[in-house]
């Protein structure tokens, strides 16, 4: 946004505008700094992740305008709610009504216009509006569209909601009396360099990269912005949204279950990026889609709990290096690591893992496709061609009560026919070592009841699978 305003209004004066992301208590008094004699204006980005910080950055700055391009919901967890948020950004309008400036609002945003509902100011709207009226015209993949006084303005930017940054710096344009012409010209000369809308085309993919500071409301926009691409091929990679506090489990499955309505061939997050929880374990079992023959891997972003796993790994001993190796045992631990050996082992299927995906989705579509239909007392799990799982276990949901057998009958039956199935899961207090069994878990205990595993190892071949296929169906006919 300050970018493109600076591009338009150089034409005409001498500008200094925010560089980069240089927009709190350090950046912005950087940017004054640089201020000379010879600039007419100064274009400043003024940032906050907390109440009163824009106050702050008012006092410092002085502005005499003044616009606030939206009021989203970042950094929930400094500004304590949305209803922070619009508190702590329109300080920036406080300060301006105190001190005489002026305020520039986007007239189609109802909070825009209840924060300066009792002050005079300057409007730009798709609609009627007394001062700027710009119309959004069109938008494809390789520009956007707007009319303002009759004229055309394109712009390469991307995305929908670009089309009020643009309407901004028209109307910014106009005010500082730059000629029409020049604003479209710098209009269609600036595209964004800065991880903002950014479009690249890699080995010719195309990638529209949008990771600048990610918030609910930009993931949003973009998320929208990207469904309306007309490739037949979408896939969005998605970071972390960080600093929402309470708020950020409920925001992060929001935007996976807009992801899901949107219906992208391939949604990507961070493996063990630990977002709704403190650690991420995976397990290397030999089942698993890839193996070191026994152990796991634990990520967390906790520094301490990091120390003592650190501790557990190593027998609960700490080393001071730089006083010979002087160590102290200060946990009761044990030797957690993975032998040399298993590590290798692991490490070597690595290339190996998109091959070993795609047999088990094979095993896997098969299993789903034969008894989708099958028998009513056959559940089995749903396939998405959005999410994309390792495949690794196939579990099916027998319901017993109704054939009048139970599990062990069953598994019983597939060990006559030489198929190993696995019981999935016994509910952990059922175990002997939990001597006070005062506990009845009855959700567990109905998915233990009726789960089996399957086999759907990488190895299994086709006539392997269709004796086990042929061989379930057969029990239910018995």
């Amino acid at each position: 946004m300050v970018n493109s305003n600076a591009e338009e209004i150089q034409k005409k004066f001498k500008v200094l505008a925010t560089q980069g992301n240089l927009n709190n208590h350090i950046g912005v008094p950087l940017t004054l700094l640089q201020l000379t004699e010879q600039h007419e204006i100064g274009i400043i980005e003024m940032g906050a992740n907390h109440v009163k910080e824009i106050e702050k950055l008012c006092e410092i700055a002085l502005p005499n305008w003044g616009y606030i391009t939206n009021f989203g919901k970042a950094h929930l967890e400094g500004f304590g709610s949305e209803e922070g948020v619009v508190r702590g950004k329109s300080e920036l309008y406080t300060h301006l009504i105190q001190n005489q400036g002026q305020i520039l609002i986007n007239g189609a945003d109802p909070k825009q216009v209840e924060q300066t509902k009792n002050y005079k100011v300057v409007q730009f709207s798709n609609k009627n509006t007394p001062d700027f009226k710009i119309e959004y015209l069109s938008n494809d993949e390789n520009q956007l569209e707007l009319r303002f006084k009759e004229r055309i303005f394109k712009s390469p930017l991307y995305g929908t909601y670009n089309f009020n940054n643009i309407a901004a710096a028209i109307a910014f344009g106009t005010l500082f009396e730059v000629p029409l012409t020049e604003i479209q010209n710098a209009i269609a000369a600036y595209d964004s360099k800065n991880n903002r809308s950014q479009k690249l085309s890699i080995k010719g993919t195309q990638i529209i990269l949008d990771a600048y500071n990610a918030n609910p409301s930009s993931m949003e926009a973009a998320l929208k912005a990207f469904s309306e691409n007309k490739s037949n091929s979408k896939t969005v990679i998605l970071g972390d949204m960080l600093e929402l506090g309470i708020y950020s489990k409920e925001e992060h499955e929001n935007i996976l279950k807009l992801c899901l309505e949107y219906k992208f061939n391939n949604i990507s997050y961070r493996i063990g990026s630990c977002k709704h929880a403190d650690i991420s374990t995976f397990s290397l079992h030999p089942l698993k889609s890839i193996t070191s023959g026994e152990g796991g891997i634990i990520t967390t972003t906790n520094t301490k709990i990091a120390r003592n796993i650190k501790l557990y790994r190593s027998h609960g001993i700490s080393r001071n290096k730089s006083n010979y190796w002087k160590y102290e045992v200060i946990k009761h631990g044990f030797n957690y690591r993975l032998s040399d050996i298993n590590c290798a082992l692991g490490y070597s299927q690595l290339n190996k893992i998109s091959s070993f995906l795609k047999k088990r989705k094979f095993i896997y579509k098969k299993y789903f496709n034969e008894f989708k239909n099958f028998n009513t007392n056959l559940i089995i799990p749903k396939y998405s061609k959005t999410i994309k799982p390792s495949f690794h276990l196939f579990l099916i949901n027998i319901n017993f009560n109704n054939l009048k057998k139970n599990k062990d009958h069953f598994l019983k039956y597939l060990v006559s026919r030489n198929i190993l199935a696995q019981q999935h899961y016994i509910p952990i207090y059922k175990f002997k070592i939990y001597k006070e069994k005062k506990y009845n878990y009855l959700g567990s205990n109905k998915y233990f009841k009726n789960s089996i595993s399957i086999p759907v190892f990488v190895n299994l071949r086709i006539q392997q699978q269709n004796k086990i296929i042929k061989t379930i169906k057969n029990y239910f006919k018995g």
